[in-house]
């Protein structure tokens, strides 16, 4: 599905496209009651709420050490997840599986843990992430060990399946580094471990794009804005730039509802936004679809890209999704890289050296995006 259709289909809007260098842009603001892609997919519900919404809560209970309280809702969780699934295998998440053997690991019920694998196993749904599919076959691996442990029987043979897996998982993470793809929408296809791609910091010179991820004519530049400093999750904005030789093509920008438990605002002092602004707002989950379907498997940059690409990362986390680029770099990391004697590379003193006569409106989130994606311009433009 192209982006002009599933905009229009979901929050009843186009994706404004142009072969000129004029600036457009998407603003997605719409409360559609249109929640049901066209494969089928859509976010099962429990009690009333999105299932997603309740990882936060289930997070939280298991930090408190309620563990059987946690254990119930993410049950009630997974059970709509079948559910859905079961109508139609676009909905398969597994994620929802993995937080219920979790739990059930932490509580030493190894039995409980192997019952919930083998049942989920057994309806021979298809994998929708690899990853996510191998996790359970280890965890299943692990909890047939442990049972044999706990009833005196030989466990060396599932010992050593685990060994495999654990093997096979690195192997898999290890391939994967590095590489790009486009992946398509995580919900359907499968795809390689979201883990290589994890928030752990990487080293400054990895952040820095080399010369020959620069010199690609299109790429995407990015920014987020957050409600508070709690998490990734209270993404209350986002702002994608596309440019293709030099020039703005695309535009996709929409602020972001939090989900309950993450919707503290405490920058709005910074960025504008408070509650009020996102009531109508699309949560992530509504709007990954559209998202992974602009970037395009393109290269993608921010201006200090760690934070950017965190906050990306915890959302697909959170939700189940997996549009996070696997080409991502940083604007600040490549511009240091490239021009080492300047001031400082804050945005601002960036964009004045290297985009002079660019009005930046510092923390909203489409006026520093754009100034990002034309700081590489400018970039490609000296040194490619």
């Amino acid at each position: 599905m192209g982006i002009n259709e599933f905009l229009k289909r979901v929050f009843g809007v186009y994706s404004q496209k142009s072969s000129t260098s004029q600036n457009y842009e998407v603003i997605v603001e719409s409360d559609s009651d249109a929640d049901v892609y066209s494969d089928g997919w859509f976010m099962p519900q429990f009690r009333g709420r999105d299932i997603c919404e309740w990882v936060g809560e289930i997070s939280s209970l298991k930090r408190q050490g309620d563990l059987s309280r946690a254990l119930e809702l993410a049950q009630g969780c997974m059970q709509s997840m079948i559910e859905a699934a079961q109508t139609n295998s676009a909905n398969v998440m597994e994620f929802y599986v993995s937080q219920v053997v979790i739990i059930q690991h932490k509580m030493k019920d190894y039995e409980g843990e192997l019952q919930t694998l083998e049942s989920w196993f057994s309806l021979g749904l298809p994998a929708a992430r690899q990853d996510h599919r191998l996790d359970l076959e280890k965890r299943r691996a692990k909890a047939l060990e442990l049972v044999a442990k706990k009833n005196g029987e030989d466990h060396v043979a599932y010992t050593a399946e685990w060994k495999r897996l654990v093997e096979l998982e690195k192997q898999s993470k290890s391939s994967c580094a590095g590489t790009a793809s486009s992946t398509g929408r995580s919900r359907i296809e499968s795809t390689l471990s979201h883990s290589t791609f994890s928030s752990k910091r990487r080293s400054s010179s990895l952040w820095a794009a080399p010369i020959e991820v620069l010199s690609s004519p299109r790429f995407v530049a990015v920014d987020f804005e957050t409600a508070n400093s709690s998490s990734g999750v209270s993404a209350c904005q986002i702002a994608l730039i596309k440019i293709d030789n030099g020039q703005i093509v695309d535009r996709f920008i929409t602020l972001i509802k939090p989900p309950v438990g993450f919707d503290s605002f405490e920058f709005t002092y910074l960025h504008g936004i408070s509650a009020r602004h996102v009531r109508r707002a699309p949560s992530w989950n509504e709007i990954a679809g559209a998202v992974e379907s602009f970037v395009e498997g393109l290269p993608v940059y921010a201006h200090n890209a760690s934070f950017d690409s965190r906050v990306w990362g915890e959302l697909d986390e959170f939700f189940g999704t997996f549009t996070r680029p696997e080409v991502f770099y940083c604007s600040y990391r490549t511009t240091k890289n490239l021009i080492p004697d300047m001031e400082n590379y804050k945005l601002p003193t960036v964009t004045k050296a290297l985009v002079p006569g660019f009005k930046l409106n510092h923390h909203e989130a489409s006026s520093d995006a754009e100034a990002c994606a034309l700081i590489i311009a400018a970039l490609q433009n000296a040194y490619c």
